[in-house]
């Protein structure tokens, strides 16, 4: 079955786990909008598009043990790092709401194409299986 999943595929679902690790960091964000000396995090995109590049895989992640192929908790993004370029207030926390309900949007967004342009690679297939089978 792995033929079927050309490059495009497998870049789309490296992008999703990408959302996803981001999603998660920035919901810890938005958590500890209020905890004195917390310092925001972000997942930087740019380490992401050099694994990409270098041919480095992201494994799926397992949120139930019934699921199949995925590697239980693991997954290869990288690492959350502190975003210090925001001032800080003066309780040393440096989350902005605005900021972060913007990453958040933005990230839902580009998660619901992701997953949209693989409906419709699947689709494709499947058209093409179908036809195969009529003729």
């Amino acid at each position: 079955m792995k033929f079927l999943f050309d490059p495009t595929i497998r870049f789309l679902e490296k992008a999703a786990s990408y959302r996803v690790a981001r999603q998660e960091v920035v919901a810890s964000n938005l958590a500890n909008a209020e905890t004195p000396g917390y310092v925001a995090k972000e997942v930087p995109f740019e380490t992401f598009l050099s694994r990409m590049e270098s041919g480095s895989s992201i494994a799926p992640v397992a949120t139930s043990p019934r699921h199949i192929g995925a590697v239980q908790g693991a997954i290869n993004v990288p690492p959350p790092v502190e975003n210090e370029g925001d001032a800080a207030r003066v309780d040393g926390n440096n989350v902005i709401l605005e900021k972060e309900m913007t990453k958040l949007a933005e990230n839902n967004v580009g998660y619901l194409t992701d997953l949209q342009l693989v409906s419709k690679k699947l689709r494709m297939i499947r058209y093409a299986i179908d036809e195969s089978t009529r003729q």
